[in-house]
């Protein structure tokens, strides 16, 4: 099977998962959210608002563009760390089915 066809498959599910947990938006965050210099733009954007309209976004957008995608990724822990108390833990474990 085609890997690009494995990895959509996966994005999928974890936006199902989001919205399972009700993370989802279908609202994006204000424009100057998008601007933020810090990683995971930790002080513009919830954790699942970044894995959402920036990750999940620049994923699907290398797939429809036929560019390669990263071959490894560090992002689970870096991830998990910048996810607040009140957010949903699971998400970040979501991202693990990608990584595999």
């Amino acid at each position: 099977m085609n890997i690009n066809l494995i990895v959509v498959e996966k994005l999928r599910i974890i936006g199902v998962e989001m919205k399972n947990l009700n993370l989802w938006s279908n609202t994006p965050p204000p424009e100057e959210a998008f601007a933020s210099d810090l990683p995971f733009a930790v002080d513009t954007m919830a954790a699942h608002e970044w894995l959402q309209w920036v990750l999940l976004s620049k994923l699907y957008k290398f797939i429809e563009q036929h560019i390669d995608l990263p071959k490894a990724s560090v992002l689970l822990p870096l991830l998990k760390k910048s996810i607040k108390k009140n957010e949903k833990v699971a998400i970040a474990n979501y991202w693990n089915i990608y990584v595999r």
